[in-house]
């Protein structure tokens, strides 16, 4: 229950700080990364992963999965970095999939 509770916290503390989609989405979504303190491999490979955040959700899949591959796809990702970088995600990419990350949190 307290893992559900963290996640729920980041999320909305990162749907809150990040910024909405701009022509610029990529530059956005880094800069909420970095203000975060996210430690992220290349931006290219971040930003991917980030699209990749979105097609899971857009297919329907859990926010536990998605956090998840998240996590084996980035070895050094906490549940809490996996979460806030979830967040940057969708806030930035596909706003469009808030209501399904809060529901799929169970």
């Amino acid at each position: 229950m307290k893992t559900i509770a963290v996640a729920l916290t980041m999320i909305t503390v990162a749907l809150t700080l990040a910024a909405p989609a701009t022509a610029d989405d990529d530059t956005d979504f880094l800069q909420v990364l970095n203000d975060e303190g996210i430690r992220y491999g290349s931006s290219g490979d971040a930003i991917r992963q980030a699209h990749v955040v979105c097609q899971l959700f857009d297919e329907r899949d859990s926010f536990a999965t998605v956090q998840e591959a998240l996590q084996q796809a980035n070895r050094k990702f906490s549940r809490d970095d996996a979460s806030y970088f979830i967040g940057a995600s969708v806030g930035v990419y596909c706003p469009y999939d808030k209501a399904w990350v809060h529901s799929s949190l169970g």
